[in-house]
């Protein structure tokens, strides 16, 4: 996939998260069910992590180079991340501090804009990037550690399909 691709599927990730929740009533959006994330806090989750990628991608190269170096992983596929992070992720995965949202009550429309705000500003700024950057710059994880720029947008992409489907979930099961 190249940047306009995995860009394109980033905004379409989100977009259809939202669709999904934008229209729950206020109280179920912020509702925790089962010590589990309410349907907003995914949501502000997505933005938080996607918040600091849009930081890394507006980085100057050097400076991102000079802190998390280079990786000779090469061109690595969609699919192959997938298959390494589905491994990773049997061992439990948790947010870390940083990307875990607070618990107070937010609205559902403008957790959305933000994030639509947040997508259509890292977008602009992976236009700066080549494809040739997005694999020779590392990014750096909370979990997996050191990645490449790619690999970080897939895992972007799987995240958010991920709350997606967890949202999906939580709204079928508790508010249908």
């Amino acid at each position: 996939m190249n940047k306009f691709d995995l860009s394109q599927q980033i905004s379409e990730a989100y977009t259809l998260f939202a669709s999904d929740v934008k229209n729950l009533a206020y109280s179920n959006a912020n509702l925790c069910i089962n010590h589990n994330w309410s349907v907003n806090q995914n949501i502000d989750h997505i933005n938080l992590s996607l918040t600091q990628l849009n930081k890394y991608f507006l980085l100057p190269k050097e400076k991102i180079q000079l802190i998390f170096g280079l990786t000779s992983k090469g061109d690595v596929t969609m699919a192959t991340f997938t298959l390494k992070l589905n491994q990773t992720l049997k061992t439990g995965i948790k947010s870390t501090i940083t990307f875990t949202p607070d618990f107070s009550s937010k609205n559902t429309q403008d957790l959305i804009l933000k994030g639509q705000v947040i997508i259509s500003d890292m977008v602009k700024a992976l236009m700066l990037w080549s494809d040739e950057d997005l694999d020779t710059y590392n990014c750096p994880h909370p979990v997996l550690g050191k990645i490449s720029a790619r690999e970080m947008l897939f895992f972007t992409i799987y995240h958010i399909r991920h709350h997606h489907s967890t949202t999906k979930e939580l709204i079928l099961n508790n508010f249908s």
